[in-house]
């Protein structure tokens, strides 16, 4: 996330500077000892429609002028907004469901160091938790330590909104993989992903589209679905599909997400399965069906060795694939 300054007025104890007062002479010869006086931490925020240049008179001659940079409004980015996350254990062929894009309550949140940011906390969500936030080269494993940062200047600049957010030590010990817990923030981030798009979900192209769970729209591919016992080890499984499936000249162009997701309270067998979506990302269809029918039968085959065993599928296409972008999340 980055750190954009705000195209709005603020005035603090010596007042604010407005768009005409900005281009004055006496505001020109003022400025360059402001932008050097500036703590790291320091805001310059402008009124609407304002401007101001800074230039170096000892350049080089090689440097060029520049081009303009527009300042828009940091206050815009969201916690919920799945655009603004990228995993750092992602994978070419792997992908995330929406709800899964948004840091789980296992996952370890990184903002690198050497960026700035500034992310909102929206009203009415439920409360946000995490494993553990690292920000300004510090990690934050308690809810202590980290009420005290948010509570500081440089925290309040970087997170503000009334929304609450927490972290504790809850490790995901359980190699059968973890539910995200994101179930309830899910219509927030939903509403954050489809803002550009007016809030409404473009139509899937084919038929029988499907919405797996964690996913705000429909999408056309296969998902499938597994019971497991204690032996089943969704790494080691993920890694299975990838290696053995998805490197096959039949499956190229299909991304595959797989994760722990909470099964149906009618189906007393469990209270957890494996949640196994296939979409595909090329023109030509029919790989995802393809596909579910082959892990289906490898599942079959090997039941005993990863301790699962099928449950449904359904399938389709797919469009393209949302792509995910920093700050990082290290799944736990």
């Amino acid at each position: 996330m980055g750190l954009d300054p705000r195209d709005r007025m603020a005035q603090g104890p010596g007042g604010g500077v407005g768009a005409e007062q900005a281009w004055t002479p006496a505001w020109h010869r003022l400025s360059q000892f402001l932008l050097q006086l500036l703590p790291l931490d320091g805001e310059l925020v402008l009124a609407s429609g304002a401007g101001f240049g800074v230039s170096d008179v000892g350049s080089h001659p090689d440097c060029g002028a520049g081009d303009p940079a527009v300042f828009r409004d940091s206050d815009r980015f969201s916690w919920h907004d799945p655009h603004l996350w990228r995993s750092g254990d992602e994978a070419p062929g792997l992908f995330s469901v929406d709800a899964e894009r948004v840091p789980c309550r296992h996952d370890d949140v990184f903002f690198p160091p050497s960026a700035s940011f500034r992310v909102g906390l929206r009203p009415g969500a439920s409360p946000v938790r995490v494993r553990s936030i690292s920000a300004l080269g510090r990690t934050f494993t308690r809810d202590e330590d980290l009420a005290a940062f948010l509570a500081s200047r440089a925290g309040r600049l970087r997170f503000h909104g009334p929304g609450a957010l927490s972290v504790g030590p809850e490790d995901c010990a359980d190699p059968s993989g973890c539910v995200c817990g994101n179930a309830e923030a899910q219509p927030w981030i939903c509403a954050d992903l489809l803002q550009s798009l007016g809030g409404r979900c473009p139509q899937a192209a084919c038929h029988g589209a499907l919405r797996p769970q964690g996913q705000c729209c429909d999408l056309c591919g296969a998902v499938v679905l597994l019971t497991h016992g204690p032996a089943f080890d969704l790494e080691r499984y993920r890694a299975r599909i990838l290696d053995t499936f998805l490197g096959l000249p039949q499956y190229h162009g299909l991304q595959v997400a797989v994760s722990k997701v909470p099964r149906s309270p009618l189906l007393r067998e469990a209270n957890t399965e494996i949640q196994v979506v296939l979409v595909e990302t090329g023109p030509e269809t029919g790989g995802a069906g393809r596909l579910a029918r082959a892990l289906l039968a490898d599942v079959a085959e090997h039941a005993p060795a990863a301790a699962a065993q099928p449950g449904s599928e359904g399938g389709r296409r797919q469009h393209e694939p949302q792509l995910l972008r920093q700050p990082a999340v290290r799944r736990g």
